[in-house]
């Protein structure tokens, strides 16, 4: 039976060889990282100059533009100001609640102190083959 030691000795030397190959291979990583960054945003202008928001393809993959928001908070004074005159403590969680912000938002009321932020971003599912 293995002792704690030995596991500990066992864990050092697993995260040696992990930090090897981060070294061995994480520049190469990172590169590819950045051209497939630099790939999915020629995809999506792309779909957007095709004035695409979905696409199949023979290979069963598939592509969808879509926008992703979110809220922040920018001003708390004002945010919470606003949370106690409008008595929409559903607002509040540990954090803003995302779902409540972006609701008041689309029914056209402005959150005092609150920043929504919207995002373009892409979805691709590949075939299974």
């Amino acid at each position: 039976m293995r002792t704690a030691e030995d596991i500990l000795e066992y864990l050092k030397e697993l995260e040696t060889k992990e930090q090897a190959l981060k070294s061995e291979y994480g520049d190469k990583l990172r590169a590819v990282q950045a051209e497939q960054s630099r790939v999915r945003l020629a995809l999506m202008g792309a779909m957007n100059t095709a004035g695409l928001t979905n696409a199949s393809f023979e290979d069963g993959s598939k592509v969808q533009v879509y926008t992703h928001r979110t809220v922040q908070i920018e001003d708390p004074m004002a945010f919470f100001n606003y949370v106690i005159e409008t008595h929409q403590v559903n607002l509040l969680h540990r954090r803003i609640s995302q779902r409540e912000a972006l609701t008041t938002i689309d029914n056209g009321k402005d959150i005092p102190g609150v920043h929504m932020n919207s995002e373009q971003k892409l979805r691709v599912t590949y075939s299974k083959k």
